[in-house]
């Protein structure tokens, strides 16, 4: 009696190991298999900005003037003032950008 509780112990062991052992080995083929997707799901983005091959050339200008005037004239009791403000302003933006492809590195000194 005590011999076969023994033996479905055992078993159970033997089980419980060979699906941990079969995990295992699985684990790296999934983490594979996510890693080759996000890979694959990148490279469907295209060609994304790289600051080392572009060509650009921007200028930005900033115009502005501002005037203050004020007037006092005399009343009778007292003075009162008028003060008039104008100003101006004008932004201008030009420029252009050029992106080039980026050539694939085959000689191993590439930055």
């Amino acid at each position: 009696m005590f011999k076969r509780n023994g033996q479905t112990i055992a078993e159970h062991a033997v089980l419980v190991i060979i699906v941990m052992v079969v995990l295992i080995v699985m684990s790296s083929y999934v983490k594979r298999a996510f890693q080759g997707r996000w890979k694959s799901a990148v490279d469907d983005l295209g060609q994304q900005y790289d600051p080392q091959h572009v060509n650009g050339y921007s200028l930005q200008s900033l115009t502005s003037s501002s005037n203050s005037q004020i007037y006092t004239v005399p009343d009778t009791g007292g003075y009162w003032t008028n003060r008039v403000d104008s100003s101006y302003s004008k932004e201008s933006k030009t420029g252009y950008l050029t992106v080039q492809t980026a050539t694939p590195c085959t000689s191993g000194n590439c930055r």
